[in-house]
């Protein structure tokens, strides 16, 4: 009995740390994990499990022609993180209702604390680090570093939260407190990637009820955005193409692009530079001028470019398997509203992250792995029923 409490305990703890310190979330990570091991319960490995396998080892044989080796090693070592949070999740799986509880509370403490922000700048300091960093002049961020990450770890754990509404109307605040926190961050990417994504729910979905939530949820997101002050005009301000010469705007983004796609043709097309090589190649790829302008922007803002140029085409490839499994058992499981609303917060990622890369931040973006890992579970369980009766 104390060995199925720990392991479990420790799991949560994880979950409910991870995103506030990621090096003590960790720990408990490594607790539950190793429990697991010891007592090897819970969870077969299946075919589709190994993709990640095969992404750690592609990184692991990139480590040959890496930039810098150092770094890339302790990305890749960052990596065991999210691969023993898929394998817990699948263990886990048939807890997923207290898992999108616990990913929902936290989603709330930390929408709360962002629009505390709205009225009042706090912050917090840990030493020299901190913990709730100060408000950012383009919107509030709260736990996090700046407000694009805070606005897709909101929008990870609100899609799902969804579910809990449809089962439980008394879970209902927290759609609106983590819809005002994600609205105030004004991160126009965000923005489109969920009206995107909660229009693909609309469009797919059977389910009567759960449609008429996506379809409330969305009419009320779009006529909210208006809303908020400054939106519109700081839409205005940012969105527009310039000659390179001004670090505002959308175009530093379509600038590092171009410079990536460089860096990929001048160096190993199959293996890439190593993880977070790109930041020590840029200034070479770009004009002395542009580069004191956009030295701030220091990676792609592209994950799928990024894993390109940094894990070459080897580890683009297995991330795109990655997801081509994921919507697969997505589109095998949409009849089940939790599975098709994980579908969709996996979707959203994927769309958000064509102009970031905000994947690669596990503490942030952990709820990911974690729907990647039951969805498979429940594909599993879906597919073994079929075989066990057959029609």
């Amino acid at each position: 009995m104390h060995k199925f409490r720990y392991d479990k305990l420790w799991f949560y703890i994880a979950l409910f740390l991870l995103p506030f310190q990621v090096y003590v979330g960790a720990v408990f990570i490594i607790l539950s994990y190793l429990t697991w091991l010891i007592y090897r319960q819970g969870v077969h490995i299946q075919r589709n499990d190994y993709l990640l396998f095969i992404m750690l080892c592609t990184m692991l044989l990139t480590t040959l022609v890496a930039i810098n080796r150092y770094e890339h090693l302790t990305l890749v070592c960052a990596f065991l993180l999210p691969l023993s949070l898929y394998f817990l999740a699948r263990k886990y799986s048939d807890d997923k209702e207290h898992i999108i509880k616990l990913l929902s509370i936290v989603g709330c403490i930390f929408a709360i604390t962002g629009i505390v922000q709205i009225f009042y700048p706090i912050t917090l300091k840990l030493g020299t680090h901190y913990v709730i960093y100060p408000p950012h002049p383009g919107g509030i961020n709260g736990f996090t570093p700046n407000p694009i990450i805070l606005a897709h770890f909101l929008t990870l754990v609100m899609i799902v939260s969804l579910y809990l509404v449809y089962k439980d109307i008394r879970w209902l605040p927290v759609i609106p407190i983590c819809a005002t926190a994600i609205l105030f961050t004004k991160t126009w990417g965000g923005y489109f990637a969920i009206l995107v994504t909660l229009s693909i729910g609309l469009y797919i979905s059977h389910n009567r009820r759960l449609r008429r939530i996506l379809l409330i949820f969305l009419i009320c997101f779009a006529v909210a955005q208006p809303l908020v002050p400054g939106a519109v005009a700081d839409l205005l301000s940012r969105w527009h193409i310039m000659d390179g010469t001004s670090a505002k705007g959308q175009a530093p983004r379509l600038i590092l692009m171009k410079a990536g796609i460089e860096i990929y043709k001048t160096h190993n097309k199959l293996l890439g530079v190593g993880l977070g090589g790109t930041k020590h190649l840029l200034p070479h790829y770009l004009p002395h001028d542009v580069w004191d302008r956009l030295k701030n922007y220091d990676y792609i803002h592209c994950i799928y470019e990024s894993l390109l140029v940094e894990t070459g085409a080897m580890g683009l490839l297995m991330f795109m398997l990655l997801i081509g499994v994921a919507v697969r058992n997505f589109r095998s499981l949409k009849h089940d509203p939790l599975c098709m609303l994980m579908g969709l917060a996996i979707i959203f990622a994927c769309i958000s992250n064509l102009i970031d890369k905000t994947l690669l931040l596990l503490n942030y973006t952990y709820p990911f792995w974690i729907y990647l890992g039951i969805l498979q579970t429940q594909a599993n369980k879906l597919g073994n029923k079929r075989v066990a009766s057959p029609t």
